[in-house]
This record gives C-alpha cells, sequence and structure tokens, in this order.
C-alpha cells in the first residue's frame, strides 16, 4: 500500500475550543494510529483553496498553537475568527505559505488523502488531486443534517449536502460505521462503479482512566451538545416524575436552538447540573461513578457516548435507533415513550461488567485493508 496522508482541516479550525466533539475524537484518534505506521505521509490543513502539508517527523505531527501576533496575511481578514488567524500565522511561520492540496502527495501516485471529519475538499481541489495520481477516502460519521434537517440549521445543512455530494463523485473508498448508516448512503447516493464502501469498526476514545467508588446517590449522566436532536427536553421534562432522589448530570457544550432549555439546565436547580466546560477527566470520572447513561438522541450515526459508557461498566438507556441496534444488540435498555423512560430509569439494574473495546490502533486495520485492495 503507497502512502496516507490525514486531512486535519476540521481539527485545526477547532483549535482553541475546550471540548472536543465526537467527530474530533474520531479525527483525533485516526490520526493518531495511522501517524504510528510505516505508511503514514503526514497531515493536510486547508485554508479556502490552498493548504498546507505537515510532513511527519520524529515527534509526529501536531496542530500547531496559536502565533501571539498575526502576520500581514491575518491582518487583512478582520473578518475571520482570530484564534484561527493566529493560528494560520504559526503555519506560515514554520511551514511557509500554502500551495495547493496536491502538493501533499509529493509526487506519490496512489497516495490516499482520508477525509474523516466531513470537512471535505473542494471540487476542482479533488480533482487536481485525483489529477495527480492520488485517491481519496472518507468517512461518513451520519447522514442527519440530509435525513433530519429541521434538527439541523439552514446554512450549514447545505453545505454538509454540498460535501457529500463531492464524496460521492469523487472518492474511491467511503467507510460507514453502521450497517445503517451505509443503507441510508445507498438510499440517498448512487454508488458510482469503482467506489468501494465498507463498514468499519469506531476505534474507543482515549479518555483518562479513573478509580472511583459509584455515587452513593442516584446519578444519572447526559453526555453531548445541548441541541434539539439530543433530547436534553425530553429529559427536563419528565424529570418532575421521577423519584426526588434521582439526580440529572448533562456534560456538554452549549449548541444552538434551545435558548429555554439551557435556561432551565443553569437556572440552578439541585436535582440538575449542568456542566458545559467538563474537560475528560470530570467526564470520565461522571462515566465511573453514575448511576446510568441516558441517551435519549432523536438522531444519531454511531452515539460515541454508549460506547464510553459501556466500556466503563454503565448501563446504557437509550432510544430506539437502528444504529444502536446494529452496533450494542440487546445490551442496551430502548425507550420509545416517556412512560418507557420512567420505568426503566426507577427500575435500572445495577452495574454491568466493562466491555472491552479496541482502540483505533486495531480498529484502523480494516479501513486500512480496504484502502490498499482498492
Amino acid at each position: 500500500m503507497t502512502g496516507v496522508v490525514v486531512d486535519l482541516t476540521r481539527s485545526f479550525a477547532r483549535l482553541g475550543r475546550t471540548v472536543p466533539t465526537g467527530i474530533d475524537r474520531v479525527e483525533a484518534g485516526l490520526h493518531a494510529a495511522i501517524g504510528r505506521l510505516p505508511i503514514y505521509r503526514g497531515a493536510v490543513v486547508r485554508s479556502g483553496r490552498s493548504a498546507w502539508h505537515l510532513p511527519p517527523s520524529s515527534e509526529g505531527v501536531g496542530l500547531p498553537s496559536a502565533a501571539p501576533s498575526m502576520d500581514l496575511p491575518a491582518r487583512m481578514q478582520p473578518w475571520r475568527d482570530a484564534y484561527r488567524r493566529r493560528a494560520e500565522t504559526a503555519l506560515r511561520r514554520s511551514h511557509g505559505h500554502p500551495q495547493g492540496l496536491a502538493s501533499a502527495a509529493q509526487g506519490e501516485r496512489g497516495t490516499w488523502l482520508l477525509s474523516a471529519g466531513h470537512n471535505v475538499p473542494a471540487e476542482a481541489d479533488l480533482a487536481a488531486w485525483r489529477s495527480a495520481g492520488g485517491r481519496f477516502a472518507a468517512i461518513v460519521h451520519d447522514l442527519i443534517p440530509l435525513t433530519h434537517p429541521h434538527y439541523c440549521r439552514a446554512r450549514p445543512t447545505r453545505a454538509f449536502g454540498n460535501a457529500m455530494t463531492r464524496v460521492a463523485r469523487h472518492a474511491d473508498l467511503v467507510a460507514h460505521f453502521t450497517p445503517t448508516g451505509l443503507q441510508k448512503w445507498r438510499d440517498r447516493f448512487a454508488v458510482p462503479d469503482g467506489q468501494i464502501h465498507i463498514v468499519t469498526p469506531m476505534g474507543a476514545t482515549d479518555l483518562p482512566v479513573i478509580s472511583a467508588d459509584r455515587s452513593a446517590e442516584r446519578s444519572f449522566l447526559m453526555v453531548g451538545t445541548v441541541e434539539p436532536r439530543k433530547g436534553h427536553d425530553r429529559m427536563v421534562a419528565l424529570w418532575p416524575r421521577l423519584d426526588p432522589s434521582a439526580v440529572l448530570t448533562v456534560i456538554g457544550t452549549r449548541g444552538w436552538a434551545n435558548p429555554a432549555l439551557l435556561e432551565r439546565l443553569g437556572s440552578g436547580d439541585p436535582r440538575i447540573r449542568f456542566k458545559p466546560d467538563a474537560d475528560d477527566r470530570e467526564l470520565a470520572h461522571a462515566y465511573a461513578t453514575s448511576t446510568a447513561l441516558l441517551f435519549p438522541s432523536r438522531a444519531e450515526g454511531y452515539g460515541l457516548p454508549v460506547m464510553e459508557a459501556r466500556r466503563c461498566g454503565l448501563p446504557v438507556i437509550c432510544s430506539a435507533l437502528p444504529e444502536l441496534h446494529d452496533l450494542h444488540g440487546d445490551a442496551l435498555i430502548y425507550c420509545e415513550t416517556e412512560d418507557d423512560w420512567v420505568r426503566a430509569i426507577d427500575a435500572v439494574s445495577p452495574r454491568p461488567a466493562p466491555v472491552h473495546w479496541p482502540g483505533w490502533d486495531e480498529a484502523v486495520g480494516p479501513l486500512l485493508d480496504a484502502m490498499s485492495r482498492c
């Protein structure tokens, strides 16, 4: 197999944000695993139609910290995010000015560009990459902006649809995390001759290992950005029906379109605790000490917190989504109505044994095997 260049444009765009999303964690874990292999040819970071190639080194490839001051190109774009402009300044100072995406192949025909963050290069850039002999693989986490647009903002939904159209046209290999996800793709996009689609495993999140006793209180955990599709409103609405000893802890950044819910979460109610800035250590501690994970999402591509909870031996009560059935079978407690949720929360069983989930060093194998056969 020839080399692999990992597209880190999404990770770069999110520099300075304290709490990573599930897709952020996937991109970081996948990059770290491939970065330890001989096939690794570095990373690319794109800005508009230009791209920096960050070649591998003995220290690996890490994204730069933002420069303390901006250079002239950054100062000439005052409408853009200041942190992003200082980070691009740091890239120019360490790697020079960006070039075309195809330059990252370094003349090695057959080099793969791997996009894992739904941040897909422009049509012309992909065409130039292919013309230079490069190959393109994309991981599609979900199609939620297309299948459930009412849970998403209009402008990002249009951008997402355009990005997935480029994947459909240009990708040699498209990887999905569930059979349901693969079927949803086939229901929406034609699969051209020669394009390969696979279902590949998700690597485990690299959270800190916490040794802690389970909390004496009945503490239930929700993990995920506070936005309409995640179902926080469902739990807040039914919480008064539960035993007064039940406490709900919500870990997740503030999302959009939920001002009333955000106000409710931040109201100081002792039975509902909101931690929007929790770091990985606090998240791991919550998994280790809670009574159960509640996952009332209305749509998911994978549901990373469910995997994280099972690795910690935490019972999971969740919506009856087909993607969760694909991944976890009968290991979860599925709910459809509010009465289902109340009964499940009141009767939650003791913690099961932790489940082994392969890390990215192991999980990346099927993806790389498929790339080598293309």
